[in-house]
């Protein structure tokens, strides 16, 4: 049975709750022909599906065409989450407020791309809806286990030639993005190509709280690192200041969240390039040591997303000044235990991305970083540290023709955050073991070769679980009379007030910004992405790149240049927020 996997405009974390299913997403890789998933895999682009499952919504008239093209080529439609069912936050968004909201998160004159966002249904016939922000994953097993009572097509579905898909996107990154290369000129551009959801001007008066929660939906990535940085912003806003119990719990929350995401990216979509698959489904099945390897780690940095955050995608658990229900000291016991065990693992992670052959590129440019992942000033290795606060005036976010990203910009050598910054500008922090294994793998640090941020983000797996161990140690020696005392959740009065929220996301550092008036209604919201800032980085690496490998086929050129972007880990999705 051919099963088609395809997205639109959403999050990405329906798509992600694929992954929690760990040995069983196996069988289902096993069970059935996975035709196309450009998330996980090359697309092969097949001109019949059994069955489509299509997450997100189709806020562009291209995205409509295509959800179109599917439905007749596919017998069986599945609507996948709440973007697919209903519209998601994006379809907040009135139609009478789109302008004065694009011209409030752009500027006055930018033609947007996206025009409405519609559930599925709107437009096509849909056979099953899977309702969910995101989708729960006994939703999605309940759902696996129909599969074989569908009954199978007699003959492919009717399909008009030619066929016409979306542009060309890369594939194995999150998120909608196109290279284009001029061979001629030896130019390379990545043109972001996702549909603008305008959540800035969405948080536009509404009440405060509800800020962490609309934000997380901003990424289904890195969920976490928006709700904390966000409730960050406005603790600082409100002078709301969390005790070193809470402050401690949230940092190992932040921990597994790196640790999850870095682990996806690792295996899943750039661990295949290196190895000569295209895809992490194929990879799963021809490396079975390294996918249990990585299965094992994703379980504890699950575990503790749940235990803390209260579910592993979108947290529900976080709050002001604290958490709704704080975990229970056996628990945490119980994911120290954890933590240590899979120490070795993170341990053979490091080992295996060490001997991996990576293409050289030496471009030296600037990298920032947190003193701390969770707080302190942003450090650089060719500007003076700043300040958080002062983060609009040091980043510059500038609109680009081809692009409904925005790119940050500190200087013209361009700048890069995330693993491979924090690497170069901390190596001396580095935790015991992770120095150790570093030390064996014979590659020097600081490092400006930007394939190395592969390596980098196995280190910090490494690191962030020692880091992990260290937190939940305190954590569960702590009395217990103090710890639940340190649950007590703070008061403090609204009033009009304006904060900033910085921290250290899987891909660099985060900044969310708000200002709320007297009865704590949202007048100004501001967020800037990791991958906003690396944007820029990535263009001029790829047309460095570019000019190393002239003599190459064209082909090897274009795989190479999509490596160099995948090994960014970029999430174009977060970008267009």
């Amino acid at each position: 049975m051919k099963i088609a996997i395809f997205d639109l405009t959403d999050c990405e974390g329906c798509e992600l709750q694929f992954i929690t299913l760990k040995e069983k997403l196996l069988d289902f890789f096993q069970d059935y022909e996975i035709v196309n998933w450009r998330l996980l895999q090359e697309e092969e682009k097949a001109k019949y599906f059994d069955i489509a499952i299509v997450t997100g919504t189709p806020v562009k008239p291209e995205e409509r065409e295509f959800l179109r093209l599917i439905r007749s080529r596919s017998k069986y439609l599945v609507a996948l989450g709440y973007c697919a069912t209903n519209g998601g936050i994006q379809g907040w968004v009135r139609p009478a407020d789109r302008k004065k909201l694009t011209d409030y998160v752009y500027k006055k004159g930018y033609k947007p791309r996206a025009t409405e966002a519609q559930p599925l249904s709107f437009y096509v016939k849909v056979d099953k809806e899977i309702p969910g922000c995101p989708v729960l994953p006994d939703a999605l097993e309940d759902f696996i286990k129909e599969i074989p009572k569908l009954s199978k097509p007699t003959h492919p579905p009717k399909v008009k030639s030619p066929c016409r898909f979306l542009p060309d996107y890369i594939t194995k990154i999150e998120g909608h993005g196109t290279l284009k290369v001029s061979l001629k000129k030896a130019k390379a551009q990545l043109e972001v190509d996702e549909g603008e959801r305008l959540i800035e001007g969405i948080l536009l008066g509404r009440d405060f709280k509800e800020a962490p929660w609309i934000t997380s939906r901003i990424c289904g990535i890195c969920p976490v690192a928006h709700n904390l940085t966000s409730l960050k912003a406005l603790e600082n806003a409100l002078n709301i200041k969390p005790n070193e119990v809470i402050v401690s719990l949230r940092k190992v929350l932040l921990y597994s969240q790196i640790i999850h995401s870095h682990i996806f990216h690792l295996f899943f979509l750039s661990l295949p390039d290196f190895l000569g698959e295209e895809s992490g489904i194929k990879l799963a099945k021809v490396c079975p040591a390294e996918f249990h390897l990585v299965l094992n780690l994703k379980r504890i940095s699950e575990k503790i997303s749940e235990i803390i955050g209260g579910q592993v995608i979108h947290p529900t658990n976080t709050t002001f000044g604290g958490f709704n229900k704080l975990p229970q000291k056996h628990q945490l016991s119980y994911l120290l235990e954890e933590a240590k065990q899979v120490m070795d693992e993170a341990e053979d992670l490091v080992k295996l991305f060490s001997k991996i052959h990576y293409p050289k590129i030496f471009r030296e440019s600037e990298y920032l970083a947190m003193e701390d992942y969770y707080e302190g000033k942003i450090i650089s290795n060719k500007a003076q540290s700043f300040w958080p606060n002062n983060y609009k005036k040091e980043i510059k976010e500038e609109i680009i023709p081809h692009s409904t990203a925005k790119i940050g910009r500190r200087s013209e050598t361009g700048l890069m955050v995330g693993a491979l910054a924090r690497l170069n500008l901390k190596i001396t922090s580095l935790n015991p073991r992770a120095k150790k294994v570093l030390s064996q793998a014979k590659i020097d640090f600081p490092n400006f070769n930007p394939f190395l941020n592969n390596l980098a983000q196995a280190i910090e797996v490494l690191h962030l679980l020692e880091e992990t161990v260290k937190e939940l140690t305190h954590l569960t020696l702590l009395k217990d009379s103090l710890y639940q005392k340190a649950g007590e959740k703070p008061r403090f009065e609204i009033k009009a007030k304006e904060g900033v929220g910085a921290l250290e996301a899987p891909r660099g550092t985060l900044y969310h910004f708000y200002q709320i008036d007297n009865s704590g209604k949202i007048k100004n919201a501001d967020i800037l992405t990791p991958t906003v800032q690396n944007l820029s980085n990535i263009e001029k690496d790829a047309n460095v790149l570019l000019s190393q490998i002239k003599n190459y086929p064209k082909e090897k050129k274009i795989k190479l240049l999509k490596m160099l972007i995948r090994a960014y880990d970029p999430c174009i999705t977060c970008s267009v927020h």
